[in-house]
């Protein structure tokens, strides 16, 4: 009995938040709605009826966990705390365990609000890019994604990095229509929380703060030659230069990177190619093909893209050795289709800055995953982390979808 008011409180809990973006945003109720009934669906279809794909290995490791953080009460989850660390995504969910018990449900509507919320996100992220017109037209596509769908039914970390990363984006575009102090920590604010879930993503604050120093420095020595240096100037490149140099100096280490003369040293990284290329439980199926490990430094020049275009696309048609890698083929598919949109209008974005800057942080982050990710059946679920931030390029080239065209009727007379 008291699990079934759990979960009805659990439901109610969504059916508030869904309640709440629609009030919030009216002219996005429709998707709104669509959005959270597929991923209402996945949610009940797997907690009440059948395991989804996906839904062993990280997952149940990650809920198992939470459990455990959270079965001596409250303040012992509290004090459980991981800080910026891979299991980092089961001491909220241990919070909850803590006071409502072990609760397969409660796991996975984390992740569905979350998931809504990332819908949310991106398709105001779409509307201050392109327009509300555009939000609107692809409010469909963020709907309906099938990992994006997935993913919201499990407590794996796809869904928060995907939310986080398009908070750090929205920081991001900000900064460059209109460079103000509060935009620069947005972005590293959703970049930090995105590192939190998976600790590569600090890479994107780095970039960012790359990217903010050399305009600050170029727009300083401007300022310094009329006469006017801005305090918001100095304060900023202060900020962003020690973030680097923290890190550069060995200061902190990253999940996955550890320190930068880690990061940077190329014997370990060919071994971490090396260790990456197998498949999950040391079966090969769904590695990468022998010829993209990287055996010798200069072979980095042109193996290096070509893990990239594996990463977003694999696995391709020679790939396939069991009929489940069918479903990463057409996922790949969907990815192709995306960045063909958005190389369709290449040279537009390239003139615009707040499109730059984001194009220049996902190609960093992608090289990254591109060194780390050696199997397409893990790239499947990494690569569902940049879905939302490709459909916002994508966003004006990807058609309307009509369900129903008006008839136009013939003038009188015919």
């Amino acid at each position: 009995m008291i699990n079934v008011l759990i979960d009805f409180i659990t439901v109610l809990f969504l059916l508030i938040i869904v309640m709440f973006f629609v009030i919030r945003w009216p002219r996005f109720g429709n998707i709104i709605f669509l959005a959270f009934g597929v991923r209402f669906a996945a949610l009940a279809f797997h907690t009440y009826v059948s395991p989804i794909p996906d839904s062993d290995g990280d997952a149940l490791g990650f809920e198992m966990l939470a459990w455990e953080w959270g079965q001596n009460g409250f303040f012992d989850a509290v004090g459980n705390f991981p800080g910026l660390n891979t299991y980092f995504i089961s001491w909220p969910i241990s919070l909850l365990y803590s006071l409502s018990g072990q609760n397969a449900l409660i796991a996975g509507a984390l992740s569905t609000a979350v998931s809504m919320s990332a819908v949310i996100a991106s398709l105001l992220l779409v509307k201050k890019l392109f327009g509300m017109e555009c939000a609107l037209r692809v409010g469909w596509i963020v709907s309906l994604f099938p990992t994006l769908i997935l993913y919201s039914a499990l407590p794996l970390r796809e869904a928060y990095v995907s939310f986080f990363l398009i908070v750090a984006l929205h920081g991001v575009v900000d900064w460059s229509r209109q460079p103000a102090f509060k935009s620069f920590l947005l972005a590293n604010f959703g970049f930090t929380l995105a590192g939190f879930y998976h600790g590569p993503l600090i890479v994107g604050a780095l970039t960012f703060c790359f990217l903010v120093g050399f305009q600050v420095i170029s727009q300083s020595v401007k300022s310094v030659v009329i006469g006017r240096l801005a305090l918001m100037q100095i304060l900023v490149a202060l900020l962003a230069g020690t973030g680097i140099l923290f890190y550069a100096f060995g200061f902190f280490t990253l999940p996955k990177l550890g320190t930068f003369q880690q990061a940077t040293d190329l014997q370990i990284l060919l071994t971490k190619i090396r260790e990456s290329n197998t498949g999950s439980n040391g079966n090969l199926g769904a590695a990468y093909p022998s010829f993209l490990i990287v055996n010798a430094p200069f072979e980095l020049i042109y193996k290096l893209p070509l893990r990239m275009l594996y990463f977003l696309f694999s696995p391709f048609p020679w790939d396939l050795r069991e009929a489940k890698h069918s479903i990463g083929l057409v996922d790949g598919c969907l990815y192709l289709a995306l960045v063909f949109c958005i190389g369709k209008q290449w040279k537009v974005m390239l003139s615009d800055n707040a499109l730059r800057s984001i194009i220049y942080i996902l190609l960093v982050l992608l090289i990254v995953f591109g060194v780390g990710v050696g199997n397409f059946g893990t790239g499947l679920r990494h690569r569902s982390k940049f879905v939302l931030a490709l459909i916002a390029l994508a966003a004006p080239a990807i058609p309307k979808l009509v369900f129903k065209k008006k008839l136009i009727k013939p003038p009188s007379g015919f």
